[in-house]
């Protein structure tokens, strides 16, 4: 994270606050898919330390959630891991530790 050295300096307290600010822009959407296992999440803003939070987007979502789990971070991706479905489920996400 950037710091303002020099608080009159507007360059430096513009990049800190645009810093600042992609941090909330965070949050995103995903499907699983029917009869797979895995999901590939591309996002530029994930980092290899970043956590990734799930959200169930309706009630079958919300019943398979304890089989469902983030199972890879990596830069400008995540994997959801989770058992076999017959139906897609819709996911919420938000990352926390934007690369």
């Amino acid at each position: 994270m950037k710091i303002i050295r020099d608080p009159s300096n507007p360059r430096q307290v513009k990049e800190v606050v645009d810093q600042i600010c992609r941090q909330f822009d965070n949050t995103g959407s995903a499907i699983l898919a029917a009869n797979t296992t895995s999901t590939i999440v591309q996002n530029p803003k994930v980092s290899s330390i970043s956590k990734i939070i799930l959200t169930p987007r309706s009630a079958s979502a919300a019943q398979s959630m304890n089989s469902i789990w983030v199972n890879q971070v990596s830069n400008g991706s995540f994997t959801i891991s989770h058992g076999s479905i017959t139906t897609p489920r819709n996911l919420d996400y938000v990352i926390f530790g934007i690369g």
